[in-house]
């Protein structure tokens, strides 16, 4: 179930003489690349007959430390999903298919972004390099275009999209550049569209002034409703009233009972049924609403009365 390694018998007894010592090499007595921060954490293929991806990726790792100075955890998951012409997955490979994909994918994505899943998956072409996959150009995204280069002489534009930093690259995609058709990749350049701009920006005004606030509605030396209702009386005494309440609509009519009110549209006060009419044979209504006790108020202009 774990060995996953497919070796092929050699036809050709041709051999390379690469990594032969030669004359006057002083070899060290013992080597590891532990010591030297070359090779990451212990990882876990799992049931996955994968060991020729965590192979691979194992000295892609080393030889990148070696070259770069940094020590990166790559992604098996990728090798397993995306290098399918020779190797197959879950069911075993070779090191050096995968080697090959390394190269002509220009490099391999981190364990971070497309981790490891223990499974054969589907290659996710928005995580691997450089985009160059099946499209459409029916354009129904919109994206950004913040540069463009080339990599192993593949030449790329560099987009920033807006589905979160987990998506892609941090957030961005590196789509293939240069290409046949006319539109572009993916349709990138059948509509592009950019500002410009001329001028310095206008002085700051500083901070906005507050908006003015509205004196309350005042329904005698007393009381005060809030702006947008209308004053209705709660208690009166002969032709004065005692004690005002607020409705709460503009201009609505104040009904007999001195408790509810009506909406201006629907001015005559139904009692009975506790509705507001449009006229007395109105067969529409609405519900009267009620007043709410109004604010106790002490006019400015009696304080100086004895």
């Amino acid at each position: 179930m774990y060995v996953g390694s497919r070796l092929k018998r050699r036809t050709s007894t041709r051999t390379s003489l690469r990594y032969e010592a030669r004359v006057g090499d002083a070899l060290p007595e013992s080597v590891d690349w532990r010591k030297e921060g070359a090779v990451a954490e212990v990882k876990d293929q799992g049931s996955c007959g994968s060991c020729w991806a965590f192979s691979a990726i194992g000295a892609a790792e080393g030889v990148n430390k070696i070259v770069t100075e940094d020590l990166i955890s790559l992604s098996e998951q990728e090798l397993v999903d995306c290098d399918t012409p020779y190797n197959e997955g879950c069911n075993g490979g070779l090191m050096n298919y995968a080697f090959k994909f390394i190269i002509n994918n220009g490099g391999v994505d981190t364990e971070e972004d497309y981790p490891y899943k223990d499974v054969d998956g589907r290659c996710d072409q928005t995580r691997v390099g450089i985009f160059d996959g099946i499209c459409g150009t029916n354009l129904d995204h919109g994206v950004l275009a913040v540069g463009y280069g080339t990599e192993n002489r593949k030449d790329y534009w560099i987009v920033k999209n807006s589905w979160g930093s987990s998506w892609g690259e941090s957030g961005y995609i590196r789509m293939e550049r240069n290409i046949a058709a006319s539109g572009g990749k993916c349709g990138i350049a059948v509509e592009p569209s950019y500002p410009i701009k001329n001028g310095q920006n206008p002085p700051n005004p500083g901070p906005s002034p507050p908006s003015p606030i509205k004196p309350p509605i005042q329904c005698d030396n007393y009381y005060t409703c809030p702006q947008r209702y209308t004053c209705c009386c709660l208690f009166e005494y002969g032709k004065y009233c005692i004690a005002w309440g607020c409705c709460p609509l503009e201009a609505a009519t104040c009904c007999d009972d001195n408790d509810s009110c009506c909406p201006h549209d629907y001015p005559v006060c139904d009692l009975d049924h506790g509705t507001c009419l449009m006229s007395k044979n109105s067969l529409f209504s609405v519900k009267a609403l009620k007043r709410q006790p109004a604010t106790l108020f002490w006019s400015h202009s009696r304080k100086n009365i004895a």
